[in-house]
Parts: C-alpha cells; structure tokens; sequence
C-alpha cells in the first residue's frame, strides 16, 4: 500500500488553497493565498487541514504575491527586520530633533513582540513620518 506522503506545514510561508472550501464567511478558491494568522484561525485545525491537502506551500506564487503586495508590508517582515527599520527611524529622528526630550518624544517605540512592533511602526508614520522624511 501507497501512503501520499505531504510535506509538513511550515508556518513562516505562506499557504494556498488547493480545494475550494468556505470559511469566515467567504468562499475559497483555488490558488488563493490563506492568511491564516491575520484571520486568527486555529493552528491546529489549520495543520489538519494541510494535511488532508486543502493547503499547500508554493514559492513561485508566494514571490509573485510578494511582487505585488499592497500595504506597508510590516506584516511579511520578521522581528529583526523590524527591529533595523525602526532604528533606521530612530537615527532619522535623532538627526532631526534638536533635544532629547524632543527625540524621546518623537521616536519609534520597540518591543520583542511583533505585532506590538508593528503597531508602534504604524503608529508613528501616522504620527511622525511627514515630519522626518
């Protein structure tokens, strides 16, 4: 007997939808990229689907969706990439500001958690960034 071997899930790339499916209130369609973390989604029921073949890891469409992302693009970055961007901020604001009060002030938060990383990085170019550019 022949068992169908799939390869595991990997959480840090991307999944894609290999039988149409619906979920939260949406009909899923083949080759469509599943922001499973963006939709808070169960890990669990997501590897199980992945293994019974409704997923599945492409690289060709993940760099083609990475071509033409829309938004910031915060959320394909990781914790240290984050943590370069905003001392890139940083040392613009350093620059910029004439006192350390002013630059404490104005400068870009930093966290160890990603998502509250991304948040301080949002919440100062609404802030900030027309000011430092």
């Amino acid at each position: 007997m022949t068992r169908h071997i799939v390869p595991p899930f990997q959480i840090d790339r991307p999944i894609f939808v290999k039988q149409s499916f619906q979920a939260f209130d949406k009909m899923w369609e083949v080759g469509q990229i599943f922001n499973w973390r963006e939709l808070n989604a169960d890990y669990d029921r997501i590897v199980t689907m992945y293994n019974a073949d409704y997923f599945f890891h492409d690289d060709e469409l993940a760099a083609a969706r990475d071509e033409k992302m829309v938004g910031d693009g915060l959320l394909n970055l990781e914790i240290e990439a984050l943590h370069q961007l905003v001392d890139e901020i940083n040392l613009k604001v350093k620059t910029k500001t004439k006192t350390e009060k002013d630059y404490i002030q104005k400068k870009c938060g930093f966290s160890k958690i990603r998502d509250k990383q991304i948040g301080y990085i949002r919440r100062w170019r609404i802030t900030y960034s027309n000011r430092f550019e």
